[in-house]
């Protein structure tokens, strides 16, 4: 089977982590970011982008890695975390900053954050 390599420099050396699908999820609000990685032309596995994705089953028994923790990011890491035998690593730039539970009682988190509050004018409640 095709397989993705992912080799990660950290404090403790270099590790290397493999995976079946990549998940590319580094567009803003829906928009999409598509970037090349080294390597990429000759792997023979599937790279998609967030936006890419109408099923979840092909994540069944596989393992993927998701790069970008964004709002779409987040939700493309749970939905194929709950998939049957999938496994999902998230690769991220740097500091993730602050990861929140996905619902706040029965609303989403992000309606109390990015769609209400920032698609607000300013002088109504936007930031």
């Amino acid at each position: 089977d095709p397989f993705w390599r992912v080799v990660v420099q950290s404090l403790r050396g270099e590790e290397q982590h493999f995976f079946d699908h990549v998940v590319v999820a580094t567009g803003t609000n829906n928009v999409p970011k598509r970037y090349k990685y080294e390597g990429q032309d000759t792997y023979l596995g599937t790279v998609l982008h967030s936006g890419d994705i109408s099923t979840w089953e092909r994540f069944d028994n596989k393992s993927t890695v998701c790069v970008g923790m964004g709002e779409s990011g987040a939700d493309v890491c749970l939905s194929i975390a709950r998939r049957p035998g999938a496994s999902v690593t998230v690769s991220i730039r740097s500091n993730p900053g602050w990861i929140v539970p996905r619902f706040r009682g029965s609303m989403p988190s992000d309606m109390m954050t990015n769609r209400l509050l920032w698609g607000l004018p300013r002088r109504v409640g936007g930031l």
